[in-house]
């Protein structure tokens, strides 16, 4: 019994090329006409339209950014995928970049200062912009790094200085109205499990409990260190379960 030989035919996508020679005009004044430039005389630029439509050639974005100088792309720099407030935040900012035409380009720095600046700086390298979210860098750094990388937002996190863009959390008023809470409802030994060693934020915090213990004579808040993540929170129990606490706070 015979057997039939199948062929394969390999379809050639339609090129700018391809284009320039049906519509007699050179690439460049394809691209122009591909991208909205005003100066391309109308005839030709119809002529061009047609074509394009005739064959069906579709113009590659990664070509397109290129002979823009745009990305349509933004990076953002996030501590740690894994935590809830960080996916919202993703979900929000990818809503309305897109609305705006714009896609995301997400990197996650797993919690590693060191690793931080270098990570936007190549995120910048390929987009049109950066957002930091609750960098943790120092200060002197994060003011360092923001020139070179403009435009550039940063959020979730406090600057004392001048940047293009921020958006910050009071997040020394929810702490306190949840440590009040907790002295509401009776408890005078709380625990405060530690976040991520910003420094800016670790004086703040000082300065939050002695006041809330000089406001509620009797209430002692303890500082227990712990890291960043979710799983964290499950270990401390190790260092809870030997004090006399009876109410938590957590990063």
């Amino acid at each position: 019994m015979g057997t039939q030989r199948r062929h394969t035919v390999t379809v050639r996508a339609v090129t700018i090329a391809d284009v320039a020679a049906a519509a007699r005009v050179s690439r460049a004044t394809v691209s122009r006409v591909m991208n909205g430039v005003p100066t391309v005389n109308g005839e030709i630029a119809d002529r061009v339209r047609t074509v394009v439509g005739e064959l069906g050639y579709s113009p590659s974005d990664t070509a397109r950014s290129l002979s823009l100088g745009q990305s349509k792309t933004v990076g953002v720099l996030v501590p740690d995928l894994s935590n809830p407030t960080f996916q919202q935040i993703l979900q929000g900012f990818n809503s309305a970049a897109a609305a705006d035409g714009y896609r995301i380009l997400v990197t996650d720095s797993h919690e590693e200062v060191d690793d931080e600046a270098a990570l936007v700086l190549d995120a910048r390298n390929r987009t049109d912009a950066v957002l930091l979210c609750s960098p943790r860098m120092s200060e002197e750094q994060l003011a360092e790094l923001l020139p070179t990388v403009k435009p550039a937002i940063v959020i979730t996190r406090e600057a004392h200085f001048q940047t293009e863009a921020s958006v910050s959390a009071d997040f020394i008023f929810g702490i306190r109205t949840v440590a009040e809470h907790l002295i509401a409802l009776g408890h005078t030994r709380i625990a405060y499990l530690d976040g991520p060693a910003i420094r800016n934020s670790q004086t703040t915090l000082d300065t939050l409990f002695r006041e809330v213990e000089m406001a509620y004579p009797g209430v002692t808040i303890r500082r227990v260190p712990c890291g960043s993540s979710l799983s964290d929170r499950y270990y401390a129990w190790d260092i809870l379960k030997e004090t006399t606490v009876t109410g938590v706070l957590a990063f």
